[in-house]
């Protein structure tokens, strides 16, 4: 089935947003919102409450109405709609939402193909995460709160001494929001880099953004991002950190969706940072009394 309303049409198998045939980038909250006000609860109000519900897991700890107002926003964005005088989206305040266009349900009939072997899906194209070579053990908590961290901050430093898996948390993290971004997540190891000049080009290589003459790599990399909705995880730069500052504080007013995700000694310092220090594995008081099996179980104790 696709739903057509205004010039617009959403393609409920495709999943996808389009106007005049062409697809528009939209990230999954904002869609499945979206698929909720459009299918679901058209030209009825929909609430704070069962929007949250729809979007958000019940053990996902973040600011809901930050969250709420963000895919609302992006959703008029790529519906060139205004809250002042919406076309599409109404707001009641105080309530919630409702869809206020005129929707046009098309059945759409699949042409006959031959039975043929299906090929298993892969996001690959999407990321250059590595694959997990040993199992990940602990950081339940810390994944659940740092989701919540990114839905409103653009920037999270991830700190600490080295060895205590800034890296591994970060690459797990990103791997568990590839979904959340249309133009996937992409991991940037700076460890090895040594000249502060080349950090567009490296960056811009990991996405698969090419070199463009007569500009420079900063230029072209803030121009190639500047609608893509992606994910970046520069990881390992204490060596480059004045350099790396100022290229995320330049890729931050150049872009409007991405976001990214630093692991680093010490914070970057810029605007709009969050700064997480990521602690050691857990492991019960060694001052108080402690059986064995409890011990055995601790997050430290399994890594060991």
């Amino acid at each position: 089935m696709t739903y057509r309303f205004g010039e617009f049409e959403v393609d409920v198998t495709a999943y996808e947003l389009r106007r005049g045939g062409q697809r528009l980038s939209l990230a999954r909250q904002p869609m499945e919102l979206l698929l909720l006000l459009l299918l679901e609860r058209r030209h009825e109000l929909v609430s704070h409450g069962e929007i949250a519900t729809r979007l958000w897991n019940p053990n996902v700890f973040t600011d809901l109405d930050a969250g709420i107002r963000t895919a609302i926003l992006k959703i008029r964005r790529v519906l060139c709609d205004s809250s002042e005088s919406p076309k599409f989206l109404e707001t009641v305040p105080g309530k919630g939402y409702r869809l206020i266009a005129p929707v046009e349900a098309v059945a759409q009939v699949l042409p006959a193909v031959s039975a043929a072997p299906a090929e298993p899906h892969s996001d690959a194209r999407r990321h250059n995460l590595p694959t997990e070579l040993t199992s990940f053990v602990g950081r339940r908590k810390e994944l659940v709160e740092l989701r919540g961290v990114l839905a409103s901050s653009r920037v999270l430093s991830l700190t600490g001494a080295g060895g205590i898996g800034k890296t591994r948390l970060a690459v797990r993290l990103a791997r568990d929001l590839v979904s959340e971004f249309s133009d996937g997540a992409w991991l940037v190891d700076l460890a090895s880099l040594s000249v502060s000049d080349l950090l567009p080009q490296t960056i811009a290589r990991a996405v698969g953004i090419r070199e463009e003459a007569l500009r420079s790599g900063l230029v072209t990399l803030v121009d190639k991002l500047r609608h893509r909705e992606l994910l970046l995880v520069l990881d390992t730069f204490e060596h480059l950190i004045s350099a790396c500052a100022e290229l995320v504080e330049t890729l931050l007013r150049g872009t409007s969706a991405v976001r990214i995700i630093a692991t680093s000694r010490e914070a970057l310092g810029v605007s709009g940072e969050t700064v997480y220090r990521v602690p050691s594995l857990s492991l019960s008081d060694a001052l108080a009394p402690v059986d064995l099996e409890t011990l055995v179980h601790s997050d430290a104790a399994q890594l060991f």
